[in-house]
């Protein structure tokens, strides 16, 4: 149950502070970092949940977000892109852009991590 609900709050805030704050795309990784280790420390999330909860609330934000544009600009630059790159369609390409916001903020909170449970063992 924490695990869900820190979720729904991950993406809340990353979204807050991401798009409504007008903080550079990179905010979400600092985000993260404060969220993971709050959860490694107050919530008492094992490791491996709080790693998961990283990927996949960047993975539904950014790819809730990417799909937002596309629709607004009615898929011109996606559709150009995927072309470029020659993808059958746009749909591999807003994949890849979501798996590689996910897996930076999956490897920020991997740091964190490393660097909290360094601070355990002194």
């Amino acid at each position: 149950m924490r695990f869900t609900i820190l979720l729904i709050i991950t993406v809340i805030i990353q979204f807050v502070f991401s798009f409504y704050m007008d903080f550079h795309w990179s905010a979400f990784l600092v985000v993260n970092m404060l969220i993971s280790i709050f959860a490694f420390f107050k919530l008492n999330l094992t490791k491996k949940q709080i790693l998961i909860n990283s990927f996949f609330s960047i993975f539904i934000l950014w790819l809730i977000y990417l799909l937002y544009i596309d629709i607004s600009n009615q898929s011109i630059l996606n559709n150009r892109i995927a072309a470029l790159f020659n993808f059958p369609n746009k749909f591999i390409l807003l994949f890849l852009q979501t798996i590689f916001g996910s897996l930076l903020s999956l490897f920020s909170s991997y740091v964190v991590l490393l660097f909290c449970s360094n601070q355990n063992k002194l």
